[in-house]
């Protein structure tokens, strides 16, 4: 079976959270290739969107000059598409910003220390990667 290239961009200040989602992401998938892009603020962030074609991002919560959900605004603008799955990652868990992500259509709202293993991390990353082909089916039926 031929593996499905991927491009998933991170955006989190923490380069230590980057090293070990990249680590993660380069694991052999079963079904996946990941290209994974990661930036540490909004602008590299949004210059990655520009320029490539991104199956889904995750976005840290936490940012110094601006939050995970005033970013996936951004990411969205810039993307001209509502079918971008976007998670946001945060380090403690609030009732009101998960509502607010779901508000926003925000696919995911995931607690970092819950994908601190390989096993959790593949898990949400499989939900993405689901998620991102049916609306890419979609769109694609929609042309």
């Amino acid at each position: 079976m031929k593996k499905i290239n991927r491009t998933i961009l991170i955006i989190d200040d923490n380069p230590d959270d980057l090293e070990f989602y990249k680590t993660i992401l380069s694991k052999n998938s079963k079904l996946y290739e990941y290209e994974t892009l990661t930036a540490e603020n909004l602008e590299d962030g949004l210059e990655f969107v520009r320029n490539n074609v991104i199956d889904c991002c995750f976005v840290d919560y936490n940012l110094p000059e601006i939050n995970g959900l005033e970013i996936s605004q951004e990411i969205k603008k810039e993307n001209n598409s509502v079918s971008l799955p976007i998670v946001l990652l945060t380090g403690e868990p609030h009732q009101s910003i998960q509502a607010e992500a779901a508000r926003q259509g925000l696919l995911d709202y995931v607690i970092k220390d819950s994908v601190r293993s390989l096993k959790q991390f593949e898990k949400v990353i499989e939900k993405v990667m689901c998620w991102s082909e049916k609306l890419q089916k979609k769109e694609d039926t929609n042309d």
